[in-house]
């Protein structure tokens, strides 16, 4: 009887906890297709060359609509992004975005 009470002490302390994480919500004004983050801009040397954002997250977005202002390599930024459904890249270097926001980091 013992041993059932301590797992079940355990069993709510693991939910509680994974609980917390789970409930935590983007900010109430981003999209739930809004991909949120912070990366380094980079200037990527193929198919005529065009400036990449590298995520923190390692994952590789080609922004279509960049700000001039960021065309920077080696900008460090916070970005707001949304995946581009209908479009095609000669890149092929990363996920093809829009950017809804950015900033410097």
């Amino acid at each position: 009887m013992k041993n059932f009470i301590f797992l079940l002490i355990g069993l709510t302390a693991v939910v509680a906890i994974d609980g917390c994480h789970c409930c935590q919500k983007k900010a109430a004004n981003t999209p739930a297709d809004v991909i949120t983050g912070t990366g380094t801009i980079k200037q990527v040397g193929v198919e005529g060359g065009f400036f990449g954002i590298v995520g923190d997250d390692a994952q590789n977005y080609d922004p279509q609509n960049l700000p001039e202002d960021f065309k920077v390599d080696n900008l460090k930024v916070r970005f707001q992004l949304k995946k581009s459904e209908n479009q095609a890249s000669f890149h092929m270097w990363g996920i093809i975005v829009d950017v809804v926001k950015i900033e410097k980091n």
